[in-house]
């Protein structure tokens, strides 16, 4: 049956939550219970626990703890509060060591001691950090009182509410906080005062003229002030209003004031859309904007928020709306963002934990109360002003159950009838007198309907019906009560493509449109009695034909929904078809609904949300649970829009509503920051400061650099994407998906620029992203200094050539000068000197024979002369006589 087709696809959606991560020791937090949570200027998140300070990026957390042989460490490991100046200098509070004051640049912590050379003070415990607007730090301290502290001198001056009160209880400051005003507000475990700092005196406000508080209404928590200037004091006896004229704390006339009572408070924010949100012993509450309606979530998984504890002792929202919430046992991560849609959860509705119903079909009556369709429980009647729901079989007059019934499509001209399609038969109700029709297939009967699995149901005349089933086309005349029925012949291409049909619609021309699941598109021709068929064709290939809905919008174009077939546009003047899918925009390629809004745009649902395609510029803008969808897996053709705009879908916990006209997406354009950079040097990984305004050196043989980058937007952060470019190298962007690092090896010596961009989990892009320079120095060899030092040595060593050169031509010159003077002295004939220079190059007697063409005789005769010419007696003398003389 078809309902098999929907049921699975409901069950996938079964517990869709707001919550989007939990983080746990096991995720890398160093404990699990969250003192303190802050955001820096970069965007990290900073987390304060019972044992040590955490460092969060968004994929892994960076710890500091105390190390007894390192004073640049931090000074405690338990963390009580966090603070922050606007130049994003970060001041810790710790349990018993004082303040440390992290060094960005080195990564290192300084010291300071409210009451310096007494470690042992209780002074030493610090319960409140603030920075008011002047800059000035004011810290809380367990028993000493209010502290200033003046970074110029590094000098503490101490203030106490109760001089001579009692050290570790009346002293006690457990919260500060500055107004709009500029008031300072110390909230001390013995009451409430608001701080001159002109005259450094304390002025009560938690004190009543004639009722004596009780010990835990005057043990303030927390203190925030709202958007509307109510101060809000939380304490271990619920939440007040402080009321500035009686200087008392007044108890504000709410339900959740009341059910917070005997209550501790420890924590109070407010979202971008003016809810409250408040942290307390026993669970967390959202206060609506008018502060009258709430919700109370606990760790129980109740609502769709599954808190890892009930023990909520931190909130906090940071600069991209995200909701974090510190627990006794591990941080919780909300989505912030709420784009402007109104949940009807009937887990809240009926008063279940489980829900059994599953919503496949909504109708809004004349009177404005919602027909909620289900699979196996009927029609139930939600009255949205009052909140209470009916049973329509409670209703019908006719004692004919809709139970067991699967309620797949609720119509109504806005009259007296309304038609339900259900899967056994065609029910009309009859709202005069609450009584309803069933009209159901007879095997006996061939005008009966053809099918009792009835999908669609069009009235496009008055009484006159168009009726789609799991197996044909009905044509219904109401009057007649007959059924005419057309079926897919497969050899008569005029006959309707597929049995199964899963819409019908008239559009502006009065022309039958049909949906069918296999089948595609159909026209129905009154004149013929036949139908007329529209393929999709893409690259000579047919596309997918599972028709959903079929709409008409504004400019007489058809929009259809399919099953993995995208969202597809028919224009019936051309018989074309335009589709997009996930690579166009779409969060998914199967579109259960559409509707158009009065601004022309489509709005349609999805396997992963609700989209919007902007007409104007085919640009689509997605809206899942991170813009506060109770659920985002929808069902077949289930939605609804009333005269006024309004748009329904339904899912497995409940209804969505909107007006598209206030529906808002945030774009949080995520800050994107270089996390850390190591480097891989002789076998070693070394993890080095980042300097991008400086730039960074890396030597030639270091094998390995690799940059780690984040998107500081922690909304399902593995989602983030990114895409880098390396100046020096390439000018071309590289997109590398979910990798939040690169790492290169090899590079050649000069200078590069890494410049990264990244997108948040929804696809909105930093387009200026970050960079840092860098430069990878040369070899030796390879430097303009050592080439210098080249070009110098043999620039010198030709000088030193050439003048040796120069020399021994000189000596040479001097030499044959000197050697002729001796040869005309001794009477050498010419024949002798050729004779005597053969000798020095060392010939012997047969090689001069050769040489000068004479006898061997001749030679030694010659030889012989040269002996006694010379005063000689071998030719060793003869080469040594003339040693100096070269190549002659």
């Amino acid at each position: 049956m078809f309902v098999l087709l929907l049921i699975p696809v409901i069950l996938e959606s079964n517990h869709r939550e707001f919550l989007i991560q939990q983080i746990s020791v096991e995720s890398g937090i160093s404990d699990k219970t969250i003192t303190s949570i802050i955001q820096d200027k970069k965007g990290y998140m900073w987390f304060g626990t019972e044992s040590g300070l955490n460092r969060y990026d968004g994929y892994s957390f960076k710890i500091f703890k105390n190390d007894p042989e390192d004073p640049a460490s931090i000074s405690y490991n338990r963390i009580s509060c966090l603070a922050m100046e606007t130049d994003g200098t970060l001041w810790v509070g710790t349990s018993g060591g004082g303040i440390s004051c992290y060094q960005r640049e080195t990564g290192d912590f300084k010291r300071y001691y409210p009451i310096p050379g007494n470690l042992d003070t209780k002074a030493n415990i610090i319960l409140s950090i603030f920075v008011d607007n002047l800059g000035d730090i004011w810290i809380g301290t367990w028993g000493e009182g209010l502290f200033k502290f003046d970074k110029t001198s590094n000098e503490f001056e101490n203030y106490k509410p109760f001089p001579g009160g009692k050290i570790n209880f009346r002293n006690r400051i457990q919260k500060i906080f500055e107004d709009s005003s500029g008031s300072l507000w110390v909230g001390t475990r013995d009451g409430l005062f608001k701080f001159n700092k002109e005259l450094k005196t304390f002025d009560r406000f938690s004190g009543e003229s004639d009722i004596k508080l009780s010990v835990n209404k005057n043990a303030i928590c927390t203190i925030f002030e709202d958007r509307y200037g109510d101060l809000w004091a939380g304490t271990f006896d619920g939440v007040f209003i402080v009321d500035p004229k009686t200087k008392t704390l007044i108890s504000p006339d709410y339900p959740w004031v009341e059910e917070l009572k005997n209550t501790r408070v420890f924590s109070i924010a407010e979202d971008s859309y003016g809810s409250l949100w408040i942290g307390s012993w026993e669970g967390l509450y959202s206060i609506e904007k008018d502060r009258k309606n709430y919700n109370k979530y606990t760790g129980t998984g109740h609502h769709g928020i599954d808190l890892s504890s009930s023990l909520v002792l931190q909130l906090y929202i940071d600069r991209s709306n995200t909701f974090w919430v510190g627990t006794m046992n591990g941080l919780n991560v909300f989505s912030g963002n709420r784009a402007g849609f109104k949940n009807y959860d009937m887990r809240d509705i009926l008063s279940c934990e489980k829900l059994t119903y599953l919503f496949i079909s909504v109708y809004e009556n004349h009177d404005g109360k919602l027909w909620l369709g289900t699979v196996k429980h009927g029609i139930l009647i939600l009255d949205r002003e009052s909140g209470s729901v009916e049973k329509l079989d409670d209703l019908i007059k006719n004692n004919i159950s809709l139970k067991r019934n699967a309620i797949l499509n609720i119509q109504g001209s806005g009259g007296r009838f309304i038609y339900i399609s259900t899967s056994k038969g065609l029910i009309i109700l009859d709202q005069k007198d609450m009584s309803i029709r069933s009209f159901v297939n007879d095997p006996n009967d061939p005008e009966s309907i053809c099918n009792n699995y009835v999908v669609s149901c069009l009235e496009y005349e008055p009484g006159k019906f168009f009726i789609g089933t799991m197996e044909g086309l009905n044509r219904f005349d109401l009057k007649s009560e007959k059924f005419i029925h057309y079926f897919n012949n497969t050899e008569d291409n005029s006959s309707i493509s597929a049995d199964l049909i899963t819409s019908v619609m008239k559009d502006n021309k009065g022309r039958i449109w049909i949906g069918t699941y296999g089948g595609g598109l159909n026209r129905y021709d009154p004149v013929k009695d036949s139908f007329n068929r529209f393929e999709e064709i893409s690259d000579g290939n047919p596309r997918k034909k599972f028709i959903y809905p079929i709409i008409e919008s504004g400019d007489g174009k058809l929009w259809m929904g399919s099953n993995e077939g995208g969202l597809k546009m028919f224009d019936p003047d051309t018989e074309k078809f335009k589709t997009y899918y996930r690579k166009n925009g779409l969060p998914s390629d199967t579109v259960w609904d559409v509707f158009e809004d009065k601004s022309g745009n489509i709005w349609f649902s999805t396997k992963n949300g609700v989209s919007r395609l902007n007409r104007a510029d085919s640009s689509f803008t997605n809206f899942n649970k991170f813009d506060g969808l109770l659920i985002d897996f929808f069902t077949f053709n289930s939605g609804a829009v009333n005269k006024k705009g309004e748009m329904f879908f339904t899912g497995n916990n409940g209804i969505v509503s909107f007006n598209p006209e206030m529906v808002r997406k945030f774009s949080n354009i995520p800050q994107i920051e270089i996390t850390s950079i190591r480097k891989i040097k002789d076998e070693n990984v070394v993890t080095i400061p980042i300097k991008s305004e400086e730039g960074l050196v890396f030597d030639h043989d270091e094998k390995m650099i690799t940059f780690d980058f984040s998107a500081m937007t922690f909304l399902n952060p593995k989602k983030n994407k990114y895409k880098y470019r390396l100046s020096g190298l390439s000018e071309q962007w590289v997109d590398i998906g979910n990798r939040h690092s690169i790492s290169f090896g090899s590079l050649s010596p000069g200078e590069y620029m890494l410049n990264v961009t990244g997108s948040n989990c929804f696809g909105d892009w930093n387009t200026e992203g970050t960079s840092v320079r860098f430069k990878i120095t040369p070899p030796f060899w390879q430097t303009w200094w050592f080439r210098m030092f080249l070009l110098a040595l043999l620039a010198t060593m030709f000088v030193c050539f050439h003048i040796s050169r120069l020399k021994r031509l000189e000596k040479k010159i001097r030499d044959e000068t000197e050697m002729e003077k001796l040869f005309g002295r001794k009477g050498i004939s010419k024949r002798e000197k050729e004779i005597v220079t053969l000798i020095i190059q060392g010939k012997t007697s047969r090689e001069i024979e050769d040489k000068l063409f004479i006898s061997y005789g001749t030679v030694k005769n010659h030889i012989y002369s040269i002996y006694k010419k010379l005063n000689v007696k071998n030719r060793a003398e003869i080469v040594n006589l003339f040693k100096d003389i070269k190549n002659l």
